[in-house]
């Protein structure tokens, strides 16, 4: 079975086939330095001391297919809000389900098989898409 991405917003649930899924996660520790004073630097360098909140920030980078240009516009429309005020994005992958937001799509626009400008046979309906999708999981705060 193909691994595909599920985008579920408002009234769109677009599909697409899945070929790279990279999962980051980022604990933004706060760094407290500790400072010398004349008195004890003699001793040499202090120890930093790291506060851990546990505030994770969950980031997937996402490579998937586009190949009509109706799924690309409707993926551009995730970003720009699905028509409806508010609310995060469901992400679907792998059987798992994320909760978040589309930070940054990077699309790339390829000639399929048998298509070449040169020879002039090239047509849209030849044409494939590759995004990059960058999710945040998270929840949206009301604003």
């Amino acid at each position: 079975m193909a691994l595909t991405f599920q985008f579920i917003k408002g009234g769109i649930n677009l599909t697409l086939p899945a070929t790279g899924f990279s999962d980051d996660l980022d604990d933004n520790l706060t760094i407290l330095p500790i400072p010398s004073t004349a008195s004890n630097q003699s001793v040499g360098q202090k120890s930093t001391k790291i506060l851990d909140l546990l505030r994770i920030t969950r980031m997937m980078n996402l490579t998937a297919e586009i190949t009509t240009k109706a799924d690309k516009s409707t993926l551009i429309s995730l970003v720009q809000g699905a028509g409806i005020n508010g609310g995060t994005i469901q992400l679907i992958y792998d059987g798992d389900t994320y909760e978040g937001y589309i930070k940054k799509i990077t699309i790339t626009e390829r000639m399929g098989a048998g298509a070449t400008v040169a020879s002039g046979t090239y047509s849209t309906s030849m044409t494939r898409y590759t995004a990059v999708i960058t999710f945040y999981e998270g929840v949206s705060i009301g604003v």
